[in-house]
């Protein structure tokens, strides 16, 4: 009876570490997504002076 109690209550905290782990990855990932988008807009906003400058 109380191995099971101990196993529930040890599943349930596997499970919240798990799903803390996931959300935060996702938000790491999201982050290195939107800074690749500014860092992909800074480049060709860029390019776009760089090539009217030359002509």
């Amino acid at each position: 009876m109380i191995w099971q109690f101990v196993g529930s209550v040890l599943w349930k905290v596997l499970k919240v570490v798990a799903w803390l782990m996931l959300a935060t990855l996702r938000c790491v990932l999201e982050l290195a997504k939107l800074t690749l988008l500014l860092f992909g807009l800074v480049a060709r906003v860029f390019l776009i002076f760089a090539r009217a400058a030359v002509d």
